[in-house]
């Protein structure tokens, strides 16, 4: 393993079963300083999901609090929902909350979506808002925000600003002439419509629409 260079997990898994086995610790401290030294996540994660099992064995809180942390950083994105709810478990009330910010912060850099799904649910809805506010013009698949995903939920709350990020995006889609985009500004036109028809907003629509008419003829 020390010869090789990249992937090393599926040996690092097998070894470390074998050390945990046999309460080596001082080889599950090479495997680490081994896994470190890599520079690969995949087998920093690797090493780390041994350890953390190896911590709930042996009993040690602060080795599982510095693995479940190392996981955040190095998982696989698909497995980050998983690992946060593991920390939100295992540690108690008063390191969540201690920890938490950092915690929120690792989120943030592995999975934008995601952690602005832990600000909607935490009523922390201006955070959403301002990040959406902030994202440059553009509409596709890629965007946090596809098919409306925090807008809608935004709009009981903050309805003018979620029309102005609506307009935004439906000037952005008409720019590119294809047919997709005309399909997708028409559903968001429907949902401005009915947002300003809620407002009791008829004829600022009416003006706004055929002023967008006008633009992009």
């Amino acid at each position: 393993m020390k010869k090789s260079n990249g992937r090393l997990d599926e040996l690092i898994n097998y070894a470390a079963q074998i050390y945990i086995e046999e309460r080596d610790e001082a080889n599950l401290r090479k495997l680490y300083d081994l896994a470190l030294k890599t520079k690969w996540n995949l087998n920093i994660a690797a090493i780390a999901k041994q350890l953390y099992d190896y911590s709930k064995i042996i009993k040690d809180d602060a080795a599982k609090k510095k693995m479940l942390m190392l996981l955040l950083d190095t998982c696989d994105s698909n497995e980050l929902k998983s690992w946060y709810s593991t920390c939100k478990d295992e540690l108690g009330a008063d390191e969540w909350e201690k920890e938490y910010p950092g915690i929120l912060e690792k989120v943030k850099k592995k999975d934008v979506k995601f952690y602005l799904d832990i600000c909607m649910e935490t009523g922390k809805e201006d955070i959403v808002l301002k990040y959406l506010q902030d994202q440059r013009q553009g509409y596709d698949f890629w965007n946090v925000d596809y098919d409306q995903y925090f807008s809608k939920r935004l709009a009981s709350k903050y309805p003018d600003k979620v029309l102005e990020l609506y307009w935004r995006d439906v000037n952005a889609l008409l720019i590119v002439t294809k047919n997709k985009n005309y399909e997708i500004a028409v559903r968001l036109l429907g949902k401005i419509k009915a947002i300003m028809k809620k407002k009791k907003r008829e004829d600022e629509w009416q003006k706004q629409f055929e002023d967008l008419k006008e633009k992009h003829k």
